[in-house]
């Protein structure tokens, strides 16, 4: 996920953002003793990643497909994840509002 985020991000900085999404969600690493024990000696598995990529693909084509029908000024309602109710929106805020706690986000992604 971090890669999506920056493909640049190097070791360092996805143990930097493993530390800070740490302290925003509860997350059992047993049998690792921290986030970079993970990393190191880890079996990744991407099948959430790619599922998730996969869910953000298809909000991103419908919203498009809304703009497309009726102009940029369409209403999105639930495709705009600022305003809409759906659980994974305000899920999404949430964590959001939780990681400004812990890392400056610029003004564009505020």
């Amino acid at each position: 996920m971090a890669k999506k985020n920056n493909p640049e991000y190097g070791k360092e900085e996805l143990l930097q953002w493993g530390e800070v999404m740490q302290k925003v969600m509860n997350v059992d690493l047993k049998p690792h003793q921290d986030f970079k024990d993970l990393v190191e000696h880890g079996t990744a598995d991407y099948s959430m990643v790619e599922k998730v990529d996969g869910k953000v693909k298809e909000m991103e084509q419908q919203r498009d497909l809304k703009q497309a029908i009726y102009g940029p000024d369409a209403d999105l309602r639930d495709d705009d994840v600022l305003k809409s109710n759906d659980p994974g929106a305000v899920f999404a805020r949430k964590i959001v509002k939780d990681l400004s706690q812990h890392v400056q986000f610029s003004e564009e992604e505020q």
